[in-house]
């Protein structure tokens, strides 16, 4: 009688696993039944969730980079009153759903008092450090993402 060995089995539902992992990985979606975002467990397929997830990420980078950009062409901050109608242009410009993202002290400083200057790739307030000519917050750049 013709049926399905153990081994044949154990193949087919391998191609079956793999034809599923690239679907999820095409798709950019995570695989459904592992953590999206966390620390990955090496003895599953948590690494590809991370990626995705990551890749996500840059995806959004990019384009509030580019309404960044944009709204640098049409109007570009002189002091610190011009920042404030600046993230109201960038607010209408932008996808983001991220709120904190768009928080001026984030994204410009003043050098000296009235120049001001556009901080790219800055991550997050570093303690309680502060410029000595200003005290803005000095903000700890964005570096490869780490998981706690």
């Amino acid at each position: 009688m013709y049926g399905i060995t153990s081994e044949s089995f154990e193949i087919l539902r391998i191609l079956t696993f793999c034809k599923q992992l690239r679907h999820c990985w095409e798709e950019g979606k995570p695989i459904p039944w592992l953590p999206v975002d966390s620390k990955p467990d090496l003895r599953y397929c948590q690494v590809i969730n991370c990626c995705i997830a990551r890749q996500k990420r840059h995806t959004a980078d990019l384009e509030f980079v580019d309404a960044l950009n944009e709204c640098m062409e049409i109007m570009t901050p002189r002091n610190i009153e011009d920042i404030e109608s600046f993230f109201l242009l960038l607010k209408s410009r932008s996808t983001l759903k991220v709120e904190g993202i768009l928080e001026p002290s984030r994204w410009f400083a003043e050098l000296k008092p009235g120049q001001i200057f556009l901080r790219v790739g800055a991550d997050h307030p570093a303690g309680d450090l502060k410029m000595l000519e200003t005290g803005h917050q000095i903000y700890s750049p964005v570096t490869q993402a780490s998981f706690a």
